[in-house]
């Protein structure tokens, strides 16, 4: 009997044979399709290579590159995925071809061992840190609420210790990145290190044109052989192109190498309007502070979007983003200082004060025509880009709020370093009206043949006669004025500028829009027209102060009703003649906007204080043209039959205890509630008042006005206050009031805000200024003495009275006023009450 017959055979073994064999098959064939992903990535990179490669002919002075093609073995791809390049090094470990051609003999591999998007987590955060490196012991975190806003603070929670409540920073951990990185938060670090030092530099571009703008700015660093890298913005609106650096580099020097590297960009495209900011954004931590931050890249829900992602040339996300930033290659610190070393100017672009018309630029046409309208168009198809760049230098200048911010060890990532008032047009260069001299005898004397044709609008004749009577100064500043059809008046408060403008007008016989800034200055003029100019009330218009009724013949206009929201009017373009008055005011951006679009043949400015505080004075010149009469303030008082005299008061105080540097607002509130010291001002008011003086009290502040006027109105017959938000009724009654009071002498006083009298408002019986507050600035002094100095019968002397209180602040405000008081013709008066110093001597005296 076969002991087997019944036996069953056993095929577990066999089972785990093949379960065993399944496995294998399975491991590899999910190792096969990793493999072909990353064949699939290779080839994607290869492409890259090629058309980057192909793009890097073009560049002038580049290395010389072999561009042998490289055959890739598929049994070598399936193994270690790695081939040498015979004379060119294809850098796949670069994924992003590092934008450089390498050197001929370089050789590299593609490595497979790194990071990429099937690598381990841990691997992965450890290559994200590598790069994206700054404080450790701060970061922030993205908010947002319901409403949509958004923003960033220092992540941290509250601590409680004795009794006590504070903020302890959280710290930038693994974990942190790792919540960045699924999506769970968005994270931004703080570049700038505690001793001043940065592991990368960011540019960010947020503005129309920034694709443009960052391939013009990434060939640069292709040219100078720097490694740049190009995220798409977490909004996608935008990019930033990131520079990492070996170790920690200066952040001083690191900037400066990123505007070194912009500047150079700029000598090619000659504008770069998208570029933003730099991170860092400073040289140095302020006390206290982290500096700016910036949102971490690989953001996943923004990731998933195509944004917060880094992209080849053309803008598209790679495929492997840890793959793409495994081959990063980092600048080392010896490369960046040298550079920067070599590099003699940070600016290398010529500005206005800086461009001698002299200059030499090479290939220039032979001949050419330029437009002259609203603007000066140049057509660029005729031009090189050197010719470009002499061109916009004339519309160019340095920002001096860049260098002072500099100075001060300030932020200046949103202060431009050069103001640039021309327009870049596709076919067209365009500078402003002013430029048109210096253009013309650049062309010319570089060999060119220019002519001009003029694209302004002659206006409509009008029927005009002057009805007043002009000084031989007057008449010679208005002869000097219609031998251009462009200029500016810049004369001392008194000479009469407004009545010289009206004759010009008159003159001209053209319709005119005259253009103010203030309500009080509109209201001047219409008044001042009726009298010097017979107009009828029908002749002249309005636009602004609540009244829009033009008359297309002579018309008074706000410049702020020109350009409502950022929408520059269209009917100032049918007037032959614009007159702007209180022209230094055109600098600001709003302004100068209406400026740029006006087409009128006959553009004239006229002004007290031409140079501004903010140095952006060289904008009134480029809109308007040269100064063509010019009455200084000195010599014109000089000639006056009557002294103009300062006599400082100086008040012990306490405030001291707001500290050595305390702030002007709080000086100023300090002042205001200060009981004793307005009691002596008011007291000194009283004696010029029983002297038969005609005096006006300025201040800078309402509050101080209103406790002012209130001791007045008991002591004093008749005080009339102006300010701002007075309607136009309570403005009229007032004026009226004065003109019928005023030369009652010793019974009136005039209390006024500095900045609502400072232009505009002249009655030429006032005699005595109270300068009650504290004022440095030149020009803001010049406009507040000016009140007094219309030429009146019975004026015998011109006074100031000036407040000094005793701080080291306001004691070096007050040595600013003094020399202003020098440059206007004032003497200091000498009594038995005050005797000069020793240094207030020297000041007069020199």
């Amino acid at each position: 009997m076969d002991v087997n017959k019944n036996k069953k055979f056993d095929f577990s073994y066999i089972k785990k044979i093949i379960g065993d064999l399944e496995n294998k098959n399975k491991q590899l064939l999910e190792k096969n399709t990793v493999l072909e992903r990353q064949i699939n990535v290779l080839k994607e990179q290869y492409k890259d290579l090629k058309r980057e490669n192909e793009m890097l002919k073009s560049l002038k002075n580049q290395r010389n590159v072999s561009e042998q093609k490289n055959t890739l073995s598929s049994t070598n791809r399936s193994r270690n995925y790695s081939n040498q390049t015979n004379t060119a090094q294809l850098d796949i470990k670069n994924q992003q071809v590092n934008y450089f051609s390498q050197k001929t003999n370089a050789k590299n591999q593609i490595q497979t061992t790194g990071v990429n998007k099937y690598s381990q987590i841990k691997d992965k955060i450890n290559l994200y840190k590598s790069l994206f490196k700054g404080r450790q012991d701060v970061y922030a975190l993205r908010w947002e609420n319901e409403n949509g806003k958004s923003g960033y603070y220092p992540a941290n929670q509250k601590i409680r210790a004795e009794g006590i409540s504070h903020k302890s920073y959280n710290q930038l951990t693994d974990h942190v990145y790792y919540k960045h990185l699924d999506g769970t938060e968005t994270v931004g670090i703080y570049p700038l290190l505690k001793d001043n030092t940065c592991y990368f530099l960011a540019l960010d571009f947020d503005k129309k044109g920034w694709q443009n703008d960052i391939k013009a700015f990434i060939k640069t660093c292709m040219e100078s052989d720097f490694p740049a890298y190009v995220e798409k913005s977490r909004s996608g609106n935008g990019g930033h192109v990131w520079l990492f650096f070996e170790k920690p580099i200066q952040a001083a020097i690191a900037r400066r190498l990123g505007h070194i590297l912009l500047t150079k960009t700029k000598e090619k495209r000659y504008h770069l309007k998208s570029f933003d900011r730099l991170f860092p954004n400073q040289d140095k931590l302020l006390p206290g502070g982290f500096g700016n931050l910036i949102a971490i890249p690989l953001q996943k829900k923004r990731l998933n979007q195509g944004n917060s992602a880094f992209v080849n040339f053309n803008f598209e996300p790679y495929d492997d983003q840890w793959a793409f930033l495994y081959t990063i290659k980092k600048v080392s610190l010896d490369k960046a200082r040298e550079f920067v070393n070599n590099s003699s100017q940070i600016n290398k672009i010529s500005f206005r004060e800086k461009r001698s018309n002299n200059s030499k630029i090479d290939e220039l046409p032979k001949q050419i025509e330029i437009v002259y309208s609203n603007m000066i168009y140049i057509p660029k198809y005729l031009l090189t880009q050197s010719a470009v760049n002499g061109l916009k230098a004339f519309a160019s200048f340095t920002n001096p709020k860049f260098y002072k911010a500099k100075s001060l060890r300030l932020p200046t990532y949103s202060i431009p370093r050069v103001i640039d008032t021309s327009e870049d047009y596709a076919d067209a260069l365009a500078l402003p009206r002013g430029c048109l001299k210096d253009v013309i005898e650049l062309f010319s004397k570089n060999g060119s043949d220019v002519k001009v044709k003029y694209d302004w609008n002659e206006g409509e004749i009008i029927k005009t006669d002057f009805s007043g009577k002009l000084k031989p100064k007057q008449e010679k500043a208005l002869e000097e004025l219609s031998r251009y059809n462009t200029g500016i008046l810049s004369a001392t408060t008194g000479f009469g500028k407004t009545v010289i403008a009206i004759a010009l007008l008159a003159k001209i016989k053209r319709n005119a829009l005259i253009i103010v800034h203030t309500k009080q200055l509109l209201e001047q003029w219409k008044e001042k027209l009726k009298i010097f100019l017979n107009a009828k009330e029908d002749q002249i218009g309005q636009y602004g102060a609540g009244k829009k009724k033009r008359t297309g013949i002579i018309d008074v206009a706000l410049i702020q009703s020109l350009n409502y929201r950022q929408k520059v009017k269209e009917f100032i373009s049918e007037y032959g003649i614009v007159l702007v008055d209180e022209c230094h005011h055109i600098s600001a951006i709003s302004f100068e906007q209406v400026l740029k679009k006006i087409k009128a043949k006959y553009v004239y400015g006229f002004t007290a204080t031409l140079v501004r505080k903010d140095g952006h004075h060289p904008i009134v010149k480029m809109q308007l043209g040269e100064v063509r009469y010019e009455v200084k303030a000195k010599a014109e008082i000089l000639q006056k039959s009557y002294n103009h005299s300062v006599l400082p008061q100086f008040i012990n105080s306490n405030i001291e205890s707001l500290g050595e540097k305390p702030k002007i607002y709080d000086v100023y509130s300090w002042l205001v509630k200060n009981d004793e010291r307005n009691e002596i001002i008011i007291d000194d008011v009283l004696n010029c008042l029983n002297n038969k003086k005609t005096p006006l009290v300025l201040t800078e502040r309402t509050a101080h006005l209103e406790i002012l006027v209130s001791v007045f109105k008991e002591k004093v017959p008749h005080v009339f206050t102006l300010r701002g938000g007075m309607s136009k009724k309570q403005l009229k009654e007032t004026i009226c009031d004065m003109n019928k009071h005023l030369d009652q002498k010793g019974e009136c006083v005039v209390v006024a805000t500095g900045k609502f009298v400072g232009e505009g408002f002249d009655d030429p019986r006032l005699d005595t200024l109270f300068l009650t507050m504290p004022v440095s600035w030149k020009g803001t002094l010049q406009q507040y003495v000016g009140r007094l100095h219309r030429d009146h019968v019975d004026k015998e002397e011109v006074l100031i009275y000036d407040y000094v209180d005793q701080h080291p602040m306001l004691e070096r405000m007050y040595k600013k006023r003094l020399i202003g008081y020098k440059a206007l013709g004032y003497k200091i008066k000498d009594d038995n009450e005050f005797k000069r110093t020793e240094q207030q001597q020297t000041l007069f005296d020199i």
